[in-house]
């Protein structure tokens, strides 16, 4: 993907985010072929996400069991997390903030 592509991407997110949190609903995005579903309000998020400094535990929390599951299934890479980590956050409308 370009830059220019990818500026564009993470401003449609972006406003597809407000909208959603506008509304208090879940925002889904793509990755590896699999769909997530996420909190856009940070309100929503697990009490537990507070509770960790580990980046992996609040993606863990943020995505619950059934996400996290998918997820490991497709034996990822750390760099596949990372880039989870990324589209999650350009989906929350957040580019660059992980969630914690």
């Amino acid at each position: 993907m370009t830059a220019t592509a990818r500026k564009t991407a993470t401003k449609k997110s972006a406003v597809e985010a407000v909208a959603a949190e506008a509304k208090n609903v879940p925002v889904t995005f793509e990755f590896k072929g699999l769909t997530f579903e996420v909190p856009t309000d940070p309100r929503q998020l697990p009490l537990e996400v507070l509770e960790t400094d580990d980046e992996l535990e609040a993606t863990r929390l943020i995505l619950g069991k059934n996400q996290w599951k998918a997820f490991r299934e497709m034996k990822p890479t750390v760099g596949d997390f990372w880039d989870l980590v990324e589209a999650m956050s350009t989906a929350r409308g957040r580019e660059g903030d992980s969630g914690n």
